[in-house]
C-alpha cells in the first residue's frame, strides 16, 4: 500500500536544519518482525510482552544501534533496556524513525525521533519556538513499555532566561508522580498528552492499533505549557483510514481536529499545532 504523495518541501528552513528522516525498519530481530504493519505484533520485544512494531514500508533503511550512557542509566530506572554497543544484541539493527515538523501556533520547529528499547520504546525531541516573544527550547525523553504504556518523560529546556526541568513518572500502580509529587487527578491515566508538542499523540495511536472505522474513548493526563500542570482530559480517536485520525475533546467544547499521520503513527499534519517538512530521504511517495 502506497500513501499519499506529498508535494514541495514547505520553505527552505527544513533544507537549512539539514534533518534527515529516516525509513522505518523491517527486520528479524529476537524472532520479531520489526517492520510497520500492523499484523505484525505477534511477538514481543522483551519476549514476554506483546508489543506493537513499527509498520514496515519498502525503502528499508539498516541501522546500527547506538551507545548511551545516559539514555541506558535512564532507561533502566524505568525498567526498559536501551539497545547499545555493549548488548548481546549489538549487531542487530533497531527501529528508528525521524521527522522534522514547522510548527503553525508559534514560530519554530521541532525535531522527532521515535526509536525502539529491547522491551519498549523511546521517543526524543526537541522543540525551538517563539511563545509570545519569548525563545523558548524544550528537550524531551519519553519512554513507554512493550505496550506503548507510558512509563516516564524527562522534558528540559529554557523559557527566555528561565530554565526549565520536569520529570513525569507512572508507577505500576498507575500513579503518576510530577517532580516526585503524586498526582491524584491523573490517577490511571494510561497516555501522557504534552501540550506544546505533536508527537505524545503516537503513543495512543500505536497502543490502541485501531481499525479504520473504529473508535476510542480515553482519559489522557494532559501535561500544559508553560506551567507544566497535570489534568485530566477526555478524548477521543477514531481512525479515519490508514493515514487519518479524527481527534476529538470530549470536555464539552466540541472540538475536533483531523489529524493525518505517516506510516508509523507519527503525526504529518496537526491543523493549528504543525505540519511536517518533507525530506527527499522519506517522503510520503516512498517507492
Amino acid at each position: 500500500m502506497r500513501w499519499p504523495a506529498r508535494t514541495q518541501p514547505l520553505g527552505i528552513l527544513g533544507a537549512a536544519f539539514n534533518l534527515r528522516r529516516q525509513n522505518c525498519i523491517r527486520s528479524s530481530w529476537l524472532g520479531m518482525d520489526l517492520g510497520c504493519c500492523r499484523n505484525e505484533m505477534d511477538a514481543s520485544i522483551d519476549n514476554t510482552a506483546p508489543s506493537v512494531g513499527i509498520k514496515s514500508l519498502p525503502g528499508i533503511a539498516q541501522l546500527k544501534p547506538t551507545s548511551s550512557p545516559g539514555l541506558s542509566i535512564w532507561a533502566h530506572t524505568v525498567g526498559i533496556t536501551p539497545m547499545d554497543s555493549k548488548s548481546t544484541h549489538s549487531a542487530l539493527p533497531f527501529p528508528s524513525h525521524s521527522i522534522f515538523w514547522r510548527r503553525l501556533d508559534h514560530e519554530g520547529f521541532e525535531g522527532l525521533q521515535l526509536g525502539g528499547l529491547l522491551n519498549g520504546w523511546r521517543l526524543a525531541g526537541t522543540a525551538l519556538f517563539l511563545r509570545e516573544g519569548i525563545p523558548c527550547q524544550v528537550s524531551y525523553e519519553i519512554a513507554c513499555n512493550a505496550k506503548w504504556a507510558f512509563r516516564k518523560a524527562n522534558i528540559h529546556g529554557w523559557m527566555g532566561n528561565v530554565p526549565l526541568s520536569r520529570e513525569v513518572l507512572v508507577n505500576d500502580s498507575r500513579q503518576w508522580l510530577l517532580h516526585g509529587e503524586p498526582q491524584p487527578e491523573v490517577l490511571d491515566c494510561i497516555d501522557l498528552d504534552m501540550q506544546f508538542t505533536a508527537s505524545t499523540n503516537t503513543i495512543p495511536f500505536r497502543r490502541l492499533n485501531l481499525e479504520i472505522g473504529e473508535r476510542a474513548m480515553l482519559q489522557t493526563a494532559w501535561l500544559r505549557f508553560p506551567d507544566f500542570r497535570l489534568e485530566r482530559r477526555h478524548q477521543a480517536y477514531t481512525r479515519m483510514a490508514g493515514d487519518k485520525y479524527l481527534y476529538e475533546r470530549l470536555d464539552g467544547s466540541g472540538f475536533k481536529v483531523e489529524l493525518a499521520v505517516d506510516a508509523c503513527d507519527v503525526i504529518q499534519s496537526y491543523p493549528g499545532l504543525c505540519i511536517a517538512v518533507p525530506t527527499p530521504e522519506c517522503s510520503f511517495g516512498m517507492q
